[in-house]
C-alpha cells in the first residue's frame, strides 16, 4: 500500500508535517474572501427586521392580545343587540 497523507486515518505526511491537500492561486483566495465578505442589507430588509423584533417583545404582545379579546367581546355585543333588535 502508498504512504498517503490520510491513509488509515493519518494526517500528517510521512515526514510528520502538515498536509493539508488543497493549493490555491492568490486570485482565488481573493475571490473567496470578496464572495465571504458580510453584504449590507438595504434599508426596507434594516426596516424590517427591526419591525419584527419590536413585535415580538412580551409587551406588543400582550397589547395584541387584549385588543383581539376586546374586538371579540364587541363584535358578541353587537350579535346579541341584533337579535334582540330583531326579536322585539
Amino acid at each position: 500500500m502508498g504512504h498517503g497523507a490520510l491513509q488509515n486515518g493519518n494526517a500528517f505526511a510521512q515526514n510528520g508535517s502538515l498536509s493539508n491537500g488543497v493549493t490555491m492561486r492568490r486570485d482565488q483566495t481573493k475571490d473567496i474572501k470578496r464572495k465571504l465578505k458580510f453584504k449590507k442589507k438595504t434599508k426596507s430588509q434594516r426596516c424590517r427586521k427591526r419591525l419584527s423584533q419590536l413585535l415580538h417583545t412580551h409587551v406588543v404582545l400582550i397589547a395584541v392580545c387584549v385588543l383581539s379579546a376586546l374586538d371579540a367581546g364587541c363584535v358578541l355585543g353587537q350579535i346579541i343587540c341584533d337579535i334582540l333588535i330583531m326579536s322585539g
